[in-house]
């Protein structure tokens, strides 16, 4: 690549390369959803992962080797009984709509989510 055809962030990650390595956790959960930067209370994804890395580590009960396999199995399955939790929550909103107009005397029901 030509030096004129390299992008502005280029220039600028080659003279400030960053302290840190990316975390391996964005390298292997290309999405953690989206964060509001207003709610101050609610951790993200991010610091949800940190936090059981380091209980974990603290607890010393997982081999260092095994350390961010073992916190990633435990984010997963929380994270899917979250997601599990919000599906149920918009089941449970769903517009209902209930249709007696059949010809042969059956109810018709539509079920609109999000």
């Amino acid at each position: 690549m030509k030096q004129e055809d390299k992008p502005l962030w280029y220039h600028i990650y080659e003279s400030f390369p960053p302290k840190y390595e990316p975390s391996k956790l964005l390298k292997v959960k290309k999405n953690l959803g989206s964060i509001n930067l207003l709610d101050q209370h609610t951790p993200t994804s991010t610091q949800k992962f940190l936090n059981i890395y380091n209980k974990l580590k603290a607890d010393g009960q997982v081999d260092e080797d095994r350390l961010f396999d073992e916190s990633l199995e435990i984010f997963n399955n929380e994270n899917k009984f979250s997601q599990s939790r919000e599906e149920t929550f918009q089941l449970a909103n769903a517009l209902v709509v209930l249709s007696s107009t059949a010809k042969d005397g059956e109810i018709e029901v539509r079920i609109s989510v999000g």
